[in-house]
Formats: C-alpha cells, structure tokens, sequence
C-alpha cells in the first residue's frame, strides 16, 4: 500500500505532532508498507528528500516553529500525484490540508484524517477574543473537514470538541502507539546517577521531570508555582524542567523571583535521540497542561516506569489510572498532596512503577499500527465499491 502522510510538522522541529508521524512511519515501513510525508517548510524552497516532500514556506511570527505557505500549485504537487498513492492521511487543518485535498480529489482515493490540537485551549493562550476565536476556528476546521472518510481522534474530548463544532464524520477513538523499546533499554545506574549529578541532584533527591515544548498553552508556571508550596514540605523533591521553546526566559525568571534555583533546573533544547535518558533519570513525570488531545508525554513516562503527577483532564482517559500509576490533581492542595505522598511512600511509588512497566506494551506502536491498517483497508474498500 502507499501512503502519503501530510502534515504542518514534521522533525527537525520537535512536537508531539511529529513524534506521532514518525512512529507511524515507522511501524507502517516495517509492515511493509510503502510511506511518504508531505510537510509544510522548513525552508524557503520545494525540495524532495528522504520520502518527504517539502513545500517551500515562510515562519509564522506569532507561534513558534509555524509555518505557512500560498504555493498550493506548487509543480512537486504532480510529482505526488504521479506517485499515486492509495490513501491520504492528513494531520493538519491548514495549509497541508489543502494540498492533501487536491491530491485526493485528483486520484479519487480515500482521506482519512488525525485531529491533534484543543482549538478552545489554545485559543485562550493566543487570542483576546474568545468567542471570536470559538466562531472563526469552528467555521474554519468543520470546512476543512467536510471532505474527510473519517476522523481519528486520539481521545473522547478531541473528539467531542469536533462534534461541538458541528461536524458529523464517521469517527475512530484511536491513541497514538509509540516504540516502547526506545525508553526501556538499558541504562547503567552510574550513568544514571552521573547525568542526575549534572543538575545538581543527590542520590537522596526525588526527581520529577516535565518533558515538552516550553510555551504558554503548556502550562509550567502552574506546576513551578506548585513545586514553591511542596518544597518546604519536602525539601528533597526536585524539578527538572527539559525542553526549549519561547517561554523559557519567562519561566527562569519565575523561579528565580520564588527563590528556587536549587529546586528547579533546566535542562534546555535537548536531542530527540537523548529524551529517554531525562525520562529515566527522574522519579516520576508531572505536567499540568490541559491543552493535549492525547499526552504523548504520559504514554512515554509509562513506558519509561514513571508514576505520573497530572493536571486532570479528559484526555489522559486511555494512559492515567487514578491510584494505579499515579495522579490526577485539580489545584495546589491536591498536587502537594500526591506529589508528597509519591515522595515519601516508597512502597506506593514500586507499585506504581512496576504497575507502568507491566501495562506499557499496550501503548506500543505494532497495535497502533494494525488498527491504522485495518482502517485503511476498510475505506479502501468503500471506495473499491463506489467505483462498481
């Protein structure tokens, strides 16, 4: 089968996005299945280069890492048409979305579609008028998707979100899979304890690490002004905060007003091949974003033997196991309190990690990828039918 994934992001720019477009890639290769991206940007040229098309592009000012184009006939567009591929899968509702468009409505074969994004949480973050926002991204996404076979959504409240704008698409409640292997190899103690050492963290500290993209819609000042009521409770939790992003000087600056520089380190931009290792070498994972369709970052902490610590929202209903692998609190009173008794019960915590490590595998990029097949094959046989 050949399948065309198309996409506003893609690596070398690090987002959840990309993550899940790459393991599927992955996954779909190895079951023999002939894969190719269609990404918007990064450069200011049209360019094919290891099974991704590239369509030049400019930045988008106001979000970091964006990009957007107007070269919708841009002539690498009958390249991807003359490769012919059997199914689109979009993952975008913008500019890519116009381009899977066009290719499907050319080689009449099925689109089927991934929703990523919290449109309402994102818009508080970004934009003053939220009604107006509501209306415009409404109006905006149920157009965009009025051509779709079916809408994968990786939660109940993505999906839900869709259906209030007034779309009324076959769904499919599908969670993202990931390569498990990648975050249970082996990693000696010694190396462990050496990279824990570099942030200043003792043996005795109890590490808890927030893994992301440093922007406002993620919420970190919330978990930063936490941490400033735990520590005096329990002086040897730490924080490690990894990542880059346009938030950072702000979040610093935070810390430092709060007297925290020996609580909560950061590590910076990191290597995406390096992120296991920031997993492993903390004690639990904690976020208190709400504006995730699916938290890839949870699944990931899963995988990795973490007890989560997260903000509660709809979208942790497939990773998150309240009083199994971890917690889900609403304010500060709750995270002290959870974020103390992970620190404090070592027994909880060894349930709650061999818990993590005993229920990953069904987060695993194989079962993911068959049910993506089994989808496939399904809307390629409806249209099989329709040409009858």
């Amino acid at each position: 089968m050949k399948i065309l994934i198309t996409t506003e992001f893609y690596f070398p720019i690090v987002t959840g996005v990309a993550t899940v477009i790459r393991n599927q890639c992955d996954v779909l290769r190895s079951l023999g299945h002939e894969v190719r991206i269609l990404v918007i940007g990064p450069e200011r040229k049209t360019y094919f280069e290891d099974n991704i098309y590239h369509i030049k592009a400019s930045r988008v000012r106001f979000y970091p890492d964006s990009y957007n184009t107007f070269f919708f006939h841009d002539p690498i567009v009958k390249k991807v048409i003359a490769w012919k591929p059997d199914i689109v899968h979009s993952n975008g509702e913008f500019f890519s979305m116009v381009f899977a468009r066009r290719i499907v409505k050319e080689l009449s074969c099925p689109l089927i579609h991934t929703c990523h994004t919290d449109f309402p949480t994102y818009g508080k973050n970004y934009i003053k008028n939220q009604k107006v926002w509501d209306w415009f991204i409404g109006r905006v996404v149920r157009s965009r998707l009025k051509t779709v076979d079916c809408i994968i959504s990786p939660s109940s409240k993505n999906r839900e979100m869709l259906r209030g704008y007034g779309i009324q698409k076959p769904f499919e409640l599908l969670p993202s899979g990931i390569d498990i292997s990648k975050f249970t190899q082996d990693f000696p103690e010694n190396e462990r304890q050496r990279m824990r050492k570099d942030f200043s963290f003792t043996p005795e500290n109890f590490v808890f690490v927030s893994i992301c993209r440093l922007a406002a819609e993620k919420n970190i000042k919330e978990t930063i002004d936490h941490f400033a009521a735990l520590s005096p409770v329990q002086p040897l939790a730490r924080l490690l905060i990894v990542g880059g992003g346009a938030e950072r000087e702000n979040l610093e600056s935070q810390v430092k007003a709060l007297g925290l520089e020996s609580v909560i380190k950061f590590s910076g931009p990191i290597e995406p091949s390096q992120v296991w290792k920031y997993y492993r070498l903390a004690d639990s994972f904690v976020s208190s974003s709400v504006s995730e369709t699916q938290p890839m970052i949870a699944i990931e902490a899963i995988s990795s033997g973490l007890p989560l610590l997260f903000r509660k929202d709809p979208s942790l209903e497939f990773s998150l196991e309240e009083g199994l692998n971890g917690f889900s609190f609403c304010n500060e009173e709750e995270f002290v309190r959870y974020a103390t008794a992970l620190v404090s019960d070592k027994e909880l915590w060894n349930r709650f990690h061999a818990y993590t490590l005993a229920t990953a595998k069904k987060f695993c990029r194989e079962v993911w990828g068959e049910h993506l097949l089994a989808l496939y094959e399904t809307y390629l046989d409806k249209q099989k039918k329709k040409r009858m």
